[in-house]
């Protein structure tokens, strides 16, 4: 049976995992950018988010102490900067991390 060389398979490899942990470099340093400049209740929408997949205005509401007004502003924000999604209009919104 021949002996097989693994050694371009594995440079290639190698390099691709090292392409992919830039990328990723570059995505978190954007995000604690991101994070730098908005208020503290968008950190608290983005952690709620994280943990729970998707949530509504008046989920929000009921587990924190800000105004429906400065909610939805900060969703709005959030929403426009490319960090969470908006799914639905109306009454029926909830909004889920891309």
């Amino acid at each position: 049976m021949p002996k097989i060389n693994w050694e371009p398979w594995v440079v290639f490899f190698l390099r691709s995992l090292k392409r992919q942990k830039d990328n990723l470099e570059i995505k978190v340093d954007r995000e604690h950018i991101l994070l730098n400049q908005q208020p503290e209740h968008a950190h608290v929408i983005l952690d709620l988010l994280r943990s729970r997949g998707r949530i509504t205005v008046g989920e929000l509401e009921k587990l924190t102490t800000y105004s429906r007004h400065n909610l939805k502003k900060s969703l709005e924000k959030l929403v426009k900067t490319g960090q969470i999604r908006q799914n639905g209009l109306g009454k029926g919104t909830w909004y889920t991390m891309i």
